[in-house]
């Protein structure tokens, strides 16, 4: 049996004021458009609802009965967890088992840690670059060994010494990271670096004519500045090194950088690690 109501009805106007918003439309609006003369409404029995299908007619559905109970979980060791429309306790997991998960967060908190390091280096204002940690306690010259046979000798040599003293990641400071250093205050007015001797630091001038070269100097080589990249013993071919202290300067009164880029390679010095 099926009731004919009438829009000019103020009961039905009443009643289908959110029948016709649950529609997709307002009461104003042209979203549904009711039939001239009026409005069919199926006659549901006791405990139906009016649903509306998908092409706008209405029917009788059956409203839901009781209440939701859910299952009683054990406090602190059980979760109330829903599959397929059905609720059940589960067993909490610790994830200790569970080795993609631990693989991922441990990738993530390296992520965070990296991160976080980063953005310290850029607020102290420093960049990329290694700071001064300290000097060998070797003094070596310019051809560099770290004493346990390794070939070739030089950089890879004052890495090594680097890195016994001061750790992984150690290696001999060029003057980019000793200005690093200064402009992040490592260096103090209360510090003294290599002050009576100097120290070895890497330093690329791409002067290739050695002073006073003679003969087998290699001049245009670009091999004078750090004693063959460290790997050059004596002074016969007039090639150099550049070596650093922090020390007072005497026009100054104040303790600052200096470097002399013209150290024989004979010369005995300690080397200045940054990490």
């Amino acid at each position: 049996m099926s009731t004919n109501v009438l829009v000019n009805s103020l009961k039905t106007a009443l009643f289908l004021a959110p029948l016709l918003i649950g529609c997709g439309g307002g009461v104003n609006s042209g979203g549904v458009v009711v039939p001239t003369g009026g409005f069919t409404v199926p006659d549901c029995a006791e405990g139906q609802l009016i649903g509306v299908n998908a092409d706008r007619t209405l029917y009788c559905v059956s409203a839901l009965s009781g209440r939701l109970t859910p299952p009683s979980c054990a406090a602190g060791t059980q979760a109330l967890t829903s599959e397929k429309g059905v609720l059940s306790c589960v067993n909490k997991g610790m994830g200790a088992n569970d080795v993609t998960t631990i693989t991922r967060i441990d990738t993530d908190v390296k992520a965070v840690n990296d991160l976080r390091t980063k953005v310290d280096l850029l607020k102290s204002g420093g960049g990329s670059l290694g700071k001064y940690v300290g000097l060998t306690d070797t003094m070596v010259n310019g051809a560099m060994d770290s004493g346990n046979g390794q070939n070739p000798k030089g950089l890879t040599s004052a890495t090594t010494m680097c890195t016994a003293k001061f750790g992984a990641g150690a290696h001999m400071c060029s003057v980019l990271e000793i200005y690093e250093s200064a402009a992040t205050g490592v260096f103090t007015q209360q510090a003294d670096v290599a002050a009576a001797t100097g120290a070895w630091v890497y330093m690329e001038g791409w002067n290739g004519e050695p002073v006073n070269g003679g003969a087998g100097s290699d001049p245009g080589a670009g091999l004078t500045d750090n004693c063959a990249s460290y790997t050059y013993p004596t002074g016969d071919k007039r090639w150099t090194g550049t070596a650093f202290r922090w020390a007072t300067q005497t026009f100054s009164g104040i303790k600052m950088a200096k470097l002399n880029v013209a150290v024989g390679c004979a010369t005995k010095l300690p080397i200045v690690c940054c990490k």
